[in-house]
């Protein structure tokens, strides 16, 4: 039966803490192919709330929502609808005074990324575990070492550099206690490169196992790598062969081809501050901190509230990386052009901007803004 705004304000008068708005919260529905059927992102006026906004148009709105989920630092809540449903954005959610507006939320339609392997092969050199007991690494391949030097250096054109280069660095407690969110397509968490010394290096975001669906990606997509892309990003962050920063935490959040929105990024940078503010209040032993590394561009309209989230983040003391693209041109994408951010760039051994050649795709972006 479809609902009546005298009905639901007849029955629930005494709850009632503002009288139902006249003129309409905005909607912003972005001109769009890729808009997700009946899925809506509700943002807040200041010091509105979740429990305010259900007084206000009489009902829970979870009742009859598909997929609901709250967003406390952006104050606001995604949900999706049927469309038998769809009036309760106008007829009731509109008149809410303490709406801010309402959005239409929209599909990723992401950066096209290549199938990658697994993880990053194992190295062939020998002595794999003497290397970390060890305070310095011994040998390397050229762009792990450059990544991890803070300085350029002549690499004479050799792929797999050893000691000279190394003996420049400490590896000793690389990332300890740092947790790296890596929004991705996932990470193979069960990869034997991700166990190493009793410790499990990559986990999956709030305890999922990998056979769980991931909240971030469409319905029934679970949270395991099927692309190998972001389980490469992770190897390259921290593995037990390698990697920039070897005692890092991994934390899987995958957001990326899977049929994800970008109110649901939205919702997982909510969810990532929300879980690092957790950790600030009551520190986890060794815990020093938190990360969000984003090898992902989107190109997408409505992108105010994913900018607003992740300054939110960068607020509270994430420091958030994100990849300036790969289609060679003189720009940066979503979300490497927001400020809070440190937008990366590619190079080749010889610190010149990576041109392409790999896997079809064409290059770097780049431009006066990029970060490194």
């Amino acid at each position: 039966m479809k609902l009546t705004s005298t009905f639901l304000f007849a029955a629930s008068a005494s709850a009632l803490i503002a009288e139902r708005s006249h003129a309409l919260a905005p909607y912003l529905r972005p001109d769009s192919e890729h808009l997700v059927p009946e899925g809506y992102i509700v943002r807040f006026q200041p010091n509105h709330t979740l429990e305010d906004h259900f007084a206000n148009i009489g009902f829970d709105v979870r009742q009859f929502a598909s997929v609901f989920m709250e967003m406390p630092v952006s104050n606001a809540y995604l949900f999706e609808l049927t469309e038998s449903n769809n009036y309760i954005i106008h007829d009731f959610i509109r008149h809410d005074p303490g709406v801010l507006r309402i959005e239409h939320d929209e599909y990723l339609h992401d950066e096209q990324i290549f199938h990658r392997e697994a993880a990053p092969p194992p190295p062939t050199y020998a002595e794999k575990v003497k290397r970390w007991i060890n305070s310095l690494r011994s040998q390397g391949p050229w762009n792990q070492v450059m990544i991890t030097l803070g300085k350029t250096n002549d690499f004479g054109g050799e792929t797999n550099v050893g000691s000279s280069f190394f003996a420049q660095y400490s590896f000793v407690d690389s990332g300890a206690g740092v947790d790296v969110y890596v929004f991705d397509s996932g990470i193979k968490v069960e990869h034997e490169s991700f166990k190493a010394f009793g410790r499990q290096i990559a986990t999956h975001f709030k305890g999922k196992k990998t056979s769980d669906t991931s909240p971030y990606c469409g319905s029934g997509v679970v949270m395991d790598d099927l692309l190998g892309h972001g389980t490469h990003v992770a190897g390259i962050i921290c593995n037990r062969d390698g990697g920039a920063v070897h005692k890092a935490n991994l934390i899987n959040v995958k957001v990326q081809k899977c049929g994800g929105s970008i109110g649901k990024v939205e919702t997982a940078v909510n969810d990532v501050v929300t879980a690092h503010n957790n950790n600030k209040s009551k520190p986890p032993s060794e815990w020093k901190g938190s990360v969000i590394n984003m090898s992902i561009g989107f190109t997408i309209l409505n992108f105010q509230g994913l900018q607003d989230a992740l300054n939110a983040a960068n607020n509270a003391g994430i420091h958030i990386a994100a990849a300036a693209g790969n289609q060679r041109q003189d720009w940066l994408e979503i979300p490497a052009r927001f400020a809070s951010t440190f937008s990366v760039g590619a190079v080749d051994i010889d610190y010149n901007r990576w041109t392409g050649g790999y896997a079809g795709i064409r290059g770097s972006n780049y431009h006066k803004k990029l970060n490194i």
